[in-house]
Order: C-alpha cells, then structure tokens, then sequence
C-alpha cells in the first residue's frame, strides 16, 4: 500500500479516489472540507506546508494561477523528501496544432506560460511523470451538456 497525498482535489481527484481504494490516501482542497473518505486538509497553493510530509507520491492536480512556478518550488521545498511526483499539466503547453511529447512546448496562454515554467521545475527532480489531459470528460462532465439547452446552433 501506498501513501499518496493528491494536492488540489478536484475532478480528477475525485476519479483518482474512486479507484485507488487500496492505498493511504491524504488530499487537500481550499474548504479542507469534503464528502471523501479520506483525510483532507485545507491548503491553498501559495501557503506554506504544515501537514504530513511522509508520503511515497505526491500528485500535484492545481488549476494554472499567476505564480503558480514559484509557488509549487516553495511547496515542493516543504514537502521534501518525497519518492515519485505526478505533476497533471495540460495539452495546452504546446499551442495549437498537432503535437508529440517530443513537440517544443509553443504555448501563449498565460495558463500555458505558468504550467511550462512548472513542467521545468518538475523535471528538475529525479521521479516524476508529467501528465497532460487535453480535457476531462466522464458522463458528467462531457461535450453535449454544454449544448442540451440551446436552440439557436446552427
């Protein structure tokens, strides 16, 4: 058994949860409020760590914000020492068009600019694996609902 502590639990947290019963999981959300069956404690991404710092994965699953780079260094320093690091980023680190992992990371967004400077940071350390959904649909989150109501698409 592991012990995972999943950081900015969300949508893909809450997936991650359902199918990772076997293992000693720890997750944070700002409220450190939540309907898991798991410990969650209350951190927003800028803070400094106070919780547990034993933990053989640390999955790193914040939304892209202004100074998330430097933020996630300050965390990372905190969390030390850890085994394995999973950092979710996002396709849009390499702009439009068609991509391979071997594609220069081209994106403009500031989302994109903040997730590549992380992706650096994350590369610096010896374990980890870099995640990039292109989107996160399930039967709750998917396409159509976002056009069940509407009436004027042409």
């Amino acid at each position: 058994m592991k012990k995972i502590l999943f950081l900015g639990l969300g949508h893909l947290g809450t997936f991650f949860i359902s199918q990772n019963k076997g293992h000693e999981i720890i997750g944070t959300n700002r409220s450190g409020e939540s309907d898991f069956e798991i410990p969650i404690i209350s951190y927003q991404l800028g803070a400094r760590w106070d919780g547990p710092r034993e933990f053989d994965i640390i999955i790193i699953s914040f939304p892209p914000t202004q100074e998330y780079a430097e933020n996630l260094k300050i965390l990372l320093s905190d969390l030390k020492p850890f085994q394995k690091i999973i950092f979710i980023s996002s396709t849009s680190v390499f702009g439009n068009g068609m991509v391979s992992e071997l594609s220069p990371q081209t994106g403009q967004t500031r989302n994109a600019q903040e997730l590549i400077k992380c992706e650096s940071l994350i590369k610096s350390f010896n374990n980890y694996v870099i995640i990039r959904p292109g989107g996160l649909i399930d039967e709750h989150r998917h396409p159509r609902r976002f056009f069940e109501n509407r009436t004027h698409i042409k």
